[in-house]
């Protein structure tokens, strides 16, 4: 398992600043290095890429750094996926990351999560 380092994307443009764009490539069993959720708001995440077999990407929230569990979307489900597709946080947390939990040798994908800026 590797820890991947995402890259970082200020919208529109490095001088305004109005909203971040994150993106992780992740294969199966990597985790994604943690982003401050509190410079953001209002997530929206996108996975795209080949989820080989079995793949499936969870989008992972924590208060103390610490402790991650599942982020879960406006109709309380997991923001999980086993398929390309956007879906949106709810919770207010300080620690955002993406886990790809489960996948074989095939799987490569990109998670792209945006916010606006606070």
């Amino acid at each position: 398992m590797a820890t991947k380092t995402p890259t970082l994307t200020w919208l529109p443009d490095s001088g305004t600043k109005r909203g971040a764009l994150y993106q992780w490539r992740l294969d199966n069993g990597d985790v994604g290095a943690v982003i401050d959720a509190m410079e953001t708001r209002d997530h929206l995440v996108q996975v795209e890429g080949d989820f080989g077999v079995g793949g499936k990407v969870v989008i992972e929230g924590s208060i103390d750094g610490e402790h991650y569990h599942p982020m879960t979307d406006h109709f309380g489900g997991a923001v999980a996926f086993d398929d390309a597709g956007m879906k949106r946080t709810t919770e207010v947390v300080r620690h955002l990351r993406p886990a790809c939990v489960a996948g074989d040798n095939t799987t490569a994908l990109v998670v792209s999560l945006v916010g606006r800026k606070v």
